[in-house]
């Protein structure tokens, strides 16, 4: 059983492994040596993307949002069990749901706009879609993202979440002359 030992290669990469052997009878003769050899052929694995947090006040836009980099298992574009490339398609990144204006956990629609990129960064506006937080409370949005990769048969990640909290925060009193 192989295990995991095959796993870097990419897809349609061969690994040749061989061994040799003989047999012995019951008088101890032994047999001539002989060699079994193996060709393993990569497939393609998908890669694999990572759930996120981030968090902003609900008067402060998120510019610089970023997914965390996914990963590949398929590092070996040769044979020789030497990690010598990352598959993961720099600008695979692509938002699966929902489309913007977000959602929030409460349930209200229209909280706030995100701008989801290619190459896994976004912004995030909130408007004035949070000013109904008061200080001490907050809000989650979701959504969801692929990242793929750049094999002859391409991969696409499982759909992974990011999370971004709201906080509340005091707002200014505002008082009018009579």
């Amino acid at each position: 059983d192989p295990g995991s030992d095959f796993q870097d290669l990419r897809s349609g990469v061969m690994r040749i492994i061989s061994f040799t052997y003989y047999t012995q009878n019951q008088f101890g003769d032994q047999s001539n040596t002989s060699t079994v050899t193996i060709e393993v052929t990569g497939t393609n694995d998908n890669p694999i993307a990572e759930n996120h947090t981030d968090s902003t006040f609900e008067n402060s836009n998120i510019l610089d949002g970023q997914v965390p980099p996914a990963t590949d298992v398929d590092s070996d574009s040769v044979g020789d069990g030497i990690p010598d490339i990352d598959e993961v398609d720099p600008f695979g990144y692509s938002l699966v749901s929902p489309t913007s204006p977000l959602n929030c956990n409460n349930g209200a629609a229209d909280c706030g706009t995100l701008n989801f990129n290619n190459d896994g960064s976004y912004t995030f506006t909130v408007g004035t879609d949070f000013d109904y937080l008061a200080d001490g409370e907050s809000t989650t949005v979701t959504f969801d993202y692929t990242a793929s990769d750049n094999s002859s048969t391409p991969g696409i990640s499982t759909p992974k979440t990011v999370t971004i909290t709201i906080n509340g925060e005091e707002d200014p009193t505002t008082t009018l002359d009579d």
